[in-house]
């Protein structure tokens, strides 16, 4: 798990500090893979392999567009598994993603509120 759940520097490098451009990004973010976890984990449950590695790339890459590393790699592990129609670590993996967004989301909202104008 790495320290930081959302390295900004990948948003402001490119697009500076603005709040309202930033809060935009981040609550697409938020709200999109919000629904997409509650997707895959549907699809854990019914052990849908091709399904999960679709489901787990988008993760992956709305991840990488975010900074939020340590969620881009356990997405892309799921995605792996799933088109290795492994999918017996698809539970652990699963829960381990959530815990990662969940830490995310606490991150992203306050980094918001510190440069909220």
């Amino acid at each position: 798990m790495s320290e930081v759940p959302v390295d900004v520097t990948r948003l402001t490098e490119s697009f500076g500090d603005d709040y309202e451009f930033l809060n935009d990004i981040y609550q697409i973010f938020m709200d999109d893979t919000q629904t997409r976890i509650v997707e895959l984990a549907d699809v854990v449950e019914s052990s849908n392999a091709d399904h999960c590695a679709a489901v787990a790339h988008a993760i992956k890459g709305a991840s990488a567009n975010v900074g939020a590393e340590a969620m881009c790699a356990i997405a892309e592990t799921m995605e792996l598994e799933g088109r290795a129609s492994d999918m017996s670590n698809a539970p652990s993996n699963l829960k381990a993603l959530q815990a990662e967004f969940e830490r995310a989301k606490v991150f992203i909202v306050d980094y918001l509120d510190s440069i909220r104008p």
